[in-house]
C-alpha cells in the first residue's frame, strides 16, 4: 500500500503542471509566483516520504523523478527530432507538464543559454526537481537518524 501511495505522489507534478497551464489564464499572477514555491515544498516533502518508505537513494531519485525523465525524453523526441507537421500534440503537450509548475524559475535561468532556451527550460526544470527531491530525501534521513 505504501508503494502505491508513492506512485500517486509522483503523478502530482504532471497534474499540477496541467492545472497550472489551464488555470493560468484565469488566475495569472497569483499562480505565477505562488505555485513554484508550493511545488518545490511539496516535491521536497515527497523526497522525504521516499526515505521514510526505506527506498534507497538511487531508486528513490529514479522512481520519484521517472515521469520527469520520461517527459524530457519525449520532449526531445517531439521537439528536436520531429517536424511541426509530424509532432504528436498530446505527447508534445504532456511532455512539458512535469516541470511546468516551476517554469517561472526555469525560464529565468534558461535565458543564460540564448538560442537553446526551450531545451534549457526542460533540462533545468528536471534538474531542479531532482535536486529538490534529493534534498528532501537527505534532510529527512538526517531527521530520522
Amino acid at each position: 500500500m505504501k508503494k502505491l501511495y508513492l506512485f500517486f505522489l509522483i503523478l502530482v507534478p504532471v497534474t499540477v503542471g496541467y492545472i497550472y497551464n489551464v488555470t493560468f489564464v484565469f488566475l495569472g499572477n497569483i499562480l505565477f509566483y505562488l505555485l513554484p514555491i508550493i511545488m518545490l515544498i511539496f516535491w521536497f516533502w515527497v523526497g522525504g516520504n521516499f526515505k521514510k518508505a526505506k527506498v534507497n537513494i538511487l531508486q528513490a531519485v529514479l522512481v520519484g523523478n521517472s515521469l520527469g525523465i520520461i517527459s524530457l525524453i519525449i520532449w526531445i523526441w517531439q521537439f528536436l527530432f520531429k517536424s511541426d507537421a509530424e509532432r504528436n500534440l498530446l505527447f508534445a503537450g504532456f511532455s512539458q507538464m512535469f516541470s511546468s509548475s516551476i517554469s517561472p524559475l526555469t525560464a529565468q535561468v534558461s535565458t543564460l543559454f540564448g538560442t537553446n532556451m526551450y531545451v534549457a527550460i526542460q533540462i533545468i526544470g528536471l534538474i531542479i526537481m531532482i535536486v529538490d527531491f534529493t534534498l528532501g530525501y537527505y534532510l529527512s534521513k538526517k531527521r530520522d537518524s
